[in-house]
């Protein structure tokens, strides 16, 4: 079975924290699944209601507002169209079946998308160096997200607590994002995360 390989497996080097009381930790987060669920026009209000059914969690109604319920995020990326990020899991699966085909669709974003961190006390400052969003923590809360540009680059931003972010980005753009994100924290010391180990895919359903 071919194996799912991290998008910078080989790149990340373990790299030990500099001695700045702001050091940051930035990695790959790897090994979760995303799975896009979308509604035909007309269609918003019942792809919603069988969704909340499956995940036992309300959907947001808008873009930004924070949504999910366990180990499981979801993101309104727009109108009648969400991402679910979680674990690859029975839930992933009832929902791909649960969808009528005639209401909307579901498509699996696993291996199109890489999910890349920083975390830290200067994580902001980081960011703040080349998203165009306001990051100030009354603003953007713990929770919220936000479909936005890092230097011209389309990214999912995701403030996950108070010094941890997320960034989705198109594989096709990982290293480049990721040798952006190092070389802005350099100025404030930072330490790599090892690499996840490779794992099996996960079940896309056709």
């Amino acid at each position: 079975m071919f194996e799912c390989r991290p998008a910078l497996a080989g790149l990340l080097q373990p790299r030990p924290a500099s001695p700045a009381a702001s050091a940051l930790v930035v990695g790959e987060e790897s090994g979760f699944a995303l799975l896009q669920v979308s509604a035909f026009t007309g269609s918003e209000g019942e792809l919603e209601r069988i969704a909340q059914h499956v995940l036992g969690a309300e959907l947001p109604q808008r873009v930004g507002a924070p949504g999910g319920c366990e180990d499981r995020h979801i993101f309104k990326v727009g109108p009648g169209q969400f991402w679910i990020v979680g674990p690859q899991d029975a839930r992933i699966a009832c929902l791909q079946d649960a969808v009528p085909r005639q209401i909307g669709s579901t498509v699996s974003l696993s291996h199109g998308r890489t999910r890349l961190f920083i975390d830290g006390a200067s994580s902001r400052a980081v960011l703040s160096g080349g998203i165009a969003l306001d990051l100030h923590p009354e603003v953007f809360r713990p929770g919220a997200y936000a479909l936005t540009d890092l230097q011209h680059t389309p990214v999912l931003l995701h403030r996950v607590s108070q010094h941890r972010y997320e960034l989705y980005v198109l594989r096709t753009y990982a290293v480049w994002v990721w040798e952006w994100l190092t070389d802005a924290a350099l100025p404030f010391g930072f330490a790599v995360a090892a690499a996840a180990a490779p794992q099996d895919p996960p079940e896309v359903r056709t």
